[in-house]
């Protein structure tokens, strides 16, 4: 279980109203900008500015979208207007869990709002828990749990530690330049890309081992995939938060240009320097590892997940159990009724767990959806679309387009009637 560092209560219950109007705006815009910057749905994040701005007695209008967060607040007849402007993050869910600890106490009054924004502040300025070393590990086991289950073998899962370590190296560089962030998305795809083609290669030319370097390259982008920001955007589509949605669409389409851009011309690059080599293709493919494999690639994934998702490693037995239960579940259900009914299913399971959770140990749901649906989300599907445009296959790459959004589809309608059914208690 993940543990929030909790103050103690305040000895008198806080309604709000006696905080200055200054400490209650700076609150709103603190939590607004906080929330909407570690990826939280823009309908979860109107919810709590306007459950916190009706527990003070105001009347407040709220519109978030994943760069920007506009608020109305209306006190005593006048009207303030202020525009929150949002640099989106990575997913943080240590500062998620404690940011909903502080939300939830300030609703009930447990914490005036003089100590609430300072809190905040506090949580804000926290030093990130793992350092670029641990991070571009956690790129590399999250590789090699991919090329498992997607049947790399033994040498594509090597490959795919190895790229997605490269990858992981990419992003943390880019995460400290400006410049660099921007095209980072296309030199993890670049990089990713070259280096498999090349390796499979010279691999095959050596006769050291056989892989795909299709695999490899997928492998190693897994974590840079935007599967989990397309299904957060169809999520605020079917909430008819029309513009968020919109946007965090586009995003993700963008980064999936980019990724799919950046391989094309890192898989010729590399098809061009084999050539130069005279090194022969591989002919045959690789041999998958047997079922027993899948359970140290779960184990795997789970490590890097909660380094990624920036979770105290005390969380990793929880994100380990969720990740096992949703592939299982997913892949029981494929079985016999097919992929989407069966994201549909395995969605649907894991918002009841998720909302039994929350409301049973009093965190936020995304403790337990994030590390569920994650094994779910069509990132790969979509990095495969793009391929197959870039490979001038329109037709193919239509047909997974569509899949891409079927299957999103599925896991969003799922975690809605999991809501429907058990209502978690909690804003977040």
């Amino acid at each position: 279980m993940v543990a929030a560092a909790v103050e103690p209560p305040a000895t008198e219950p806080h309604n709000g109203a006696s905080a200055t109007p200054e400490t209650q705006n700076a609150l709103l815009v603190a939590f607004a900008r906080l929330l909407a910057m570690y990826g939280t749905p823009a309908h979860r994040v109107e919810t709590a500015l306007a459950a916190l701005a009706s527990r003070w007695g105001l009347r407040g209008s709220f519109f978030a979208t994943p760069t920007a967060v506009f608020a109305e607040i209306e006190r005593e007849g006048e009207t303030t207007s202020r525009l929150i402007r949002v640099e989106p993050a990575e997913v943080r869910l240590d500062r998620l869990v404690q940011l909903d600890d502080t939300l939830e106490r300030t609703l009930a009054g447990e914490l005036a709002p003089d100590k609430a924004i300072t809190r905040v502040r506090e949580i804000e300025t926290k030093p990130a828990l793992y350092g670029a070393t641990q991070t571009a590990a956690a790129f590399g086991l999250m590789g090699a749990a991919a090329a498992v289950f997607f049947g790399g073998g033994v040498w594509g899962v090597g490959l795919g530690l190895l790229t997605a370590m490269m990858v992981g190296t990419i992003a943390m560089t880019a995460g400290r330049s400006g410049r660099i962030a921007r095209v980072s998305e296309f030199l993890a795809g670049l990089a990713s890309a070259l280096l498999a083609s090349v390796a499979v290669a010279a691999m095959a030319h050596h006769g050291w081992g056989v892989a795909d370097a299709g695999v490899v390259s997928l492998a190693g982008l897994i974590v840079l995939l935007p599967g989990l920001t397309i299904t957060i955007s169809v999520s605020e589509l079917a909430s008819r938060n029309m513009v968020a949605g919109s946007a965090r669409l586009v995003s993700a389409a963008t980064a999936l240009l980019s990724l799919g851009f950046g391989a094309a011309i890192g898989a010729r690059g590399g098809t061009a320097f084999v050539d130069w080599m005279g090194w022969a293709a591989a002919a045959a493919s690789p041999t998958p590892l047997p079922e027993w494999a899948l359970l140290p690639a779960l184990l795997s994934a789970a490590v890097g997940l909660t380094v990624v998702f920036h979770a105290p490693f005390r969380a990793l037995l929880l994100f380990a159990l969720v990740g096992g239960f949703s592939f299982g579940t997913a892949r029981f259900c494929s079985l016999v009724v097919g992929p989407e009914l069966a994201a549909f299913l395995a969605a649907l399971a894991i918002g009841v767990v998720a909302n039994i959770y929350a409301r049973a140990c009093r965190r936020p749901t995304a403790l337990v959806t994030m590390p569920g649906i994650i094994l779910l989300v069509p990132g790969s599907m979509g990095f495969r679309s793009i391929s197959s445009f870039m490979s001038e296959d329109a037709v193919g790459g239509v047909q997974t387009a569509f899949g891409v959004f079927l299957v999103a589809t599925a896991i969003v309608m799922g975690l809605l009637l999991a809501n429907a059914a058990v209502h978690p208690r909690r804003v977040l």
